[in-house]
């Protein structure tokens, strides 16, 4: 267990958001990086600071796309920002999913189906 994880468990969740930071911007090509970009967002989702875990999401979903947290990046990203009050733009993260990532894990599909029903987001016709 590293020890950003250990903050996490233990609900440090500005020490753990600190340590994130830090080894993101010390090694942001290391396999670990879009991992470690996804808890950095998750420590301000669970502090309700939509704004900055939005953003947050937004950079490890465009700086690491092919990162195993890539599709909870765009998931919990649509989410976010339907929580700051962009919910068409937030639907759009969220409906594009399974099209942009359709070998997801069948959780992380299933939980944006639910979001998607859960904020009422209109499917596009693309």
């Amino acid at each position: 267990m590293s020890l950003q994880q250990v903050f996490l468990k233990v609900g440090d969740y500005n020490t753990a958001e600190r340590a994130l930071k830090e080894f993101v911007q010390t090694n942001p090509s290391h396999q670990l990086a879009g991992n470690a970009q996804y808890w950095f967002a998750e420590t301000f989702r669970i502090r309700q600071l939509y704004v900055d875990a939005a953003s947050a999401y937004l950079e490890g979903y465009q700086k690491y796309p092919k990162s195993e947290k890539a599709p909870d990046n765009l998931l919990k990203l649509g989410v976010s920002l339907v929580q700051i009050g962009e919910k068409d733009q937030g639907c759009i993260m969220i409906t594009s999913l399974e099209k942009e990532y359709p070998d997801a894990s069948q959780s992380i599909l299933q939980k944006a189906k639910y979001e998607e029903k859960k904020f009422e987001c209109k499917k596009n016709n693309t």
